[in-house]
């Protein structure tokens, strides 16, 4: 079997006789990273206006926890405070989704984003109440963190080389952490261990990739 370019298709493959067949173009994006990415640049939009929004749908533990406001877990997600902060999120979202989406199919990759995102609010508010820290969190940084921990939850091999990698991601964090005083190490923190423990559970369940 062979492969030769094509202007309709990525490839034509052509079989022990030499007839094409036509393979489709993988999508760059898919339905679920767009369609997330889309609901946090309207909701950033909406919020220019004022911190009107950061306060009835960020992450603090005041009303998350004292007034029982739990769907601030979930809204904090998609609440940004600047151009710079959706501008980083977004770019990092969009390295590593599409590749969760593609081979973990839409259900499991809103699954481990929304799970990785909700472990990281937790962490976030329980850490911050602890040391009394009464600042909001907002963000998607969590639950993208949470999709890194997951591929490393998922890595099969060498736990020396596992931990290598792990360091590799939660060192830079640290140091960002230290420069800038708005950074949510927490969230951070909790993303990437929420989505390493949804990895080991895939591996446990037996819960591989479309290939």
């Amino acid at each position: 079997m062979r492969h030769s370019r094509n202007n309709d298709y990525l490839y034509d493959i052509i079989d022990k006789d030499g007839r094409p067949i036509k393979e489709d173009k993988p999508k760059r994006f898919s339905s679920m990273v767009i369609t997330i990415l889309v609901i946090n640049i309207v909701v950033f939009i909406i919020t220019l206006g004022g911190n009107l929004f950061t306060d009835v749908l960020g992450n603090y533990y005041g009303y998350t926890f004292g007034k029982f406001q739990l769907y601030r877990l979930v809204t904090c997600m998609f609440v940004h405070g600047g151009i710079l902060h959706i501008a980083c999120n977004s770019i990092s979202f969009l390295q590593i989704a599409p590749f969760i989406e593609a081979k973990y199919g839409k259900q499991n990759f809103l699954f481990i984003y929304f799970v990785s995102g909700i472990g990281a609010s937790i962490v976030s508010a329980v850490c911050n109440m602890l040391i009394n820290n009464q600042t909001i969190s907002i963000g998607a940084s969590g639950a993208i963190c949470g999709l890194l921990g997951f591929i490393f939850g998922k890595m099969k091999g060498n736990t020396k080389n596992k931990l290598i990698s792990i360091a590799s991601l939660v060192i830079p964090l640290m140091i960002v952490g230290i420069s800038g005083g708005n950074v949510d190490n927490f969230a951070h923190f909790g993303g990437i261990i929420t989505g390493y423990l949804i990895g080991r559970l895939f591996n446990r369940l037996g819960i591989d990739d479309k290939d």
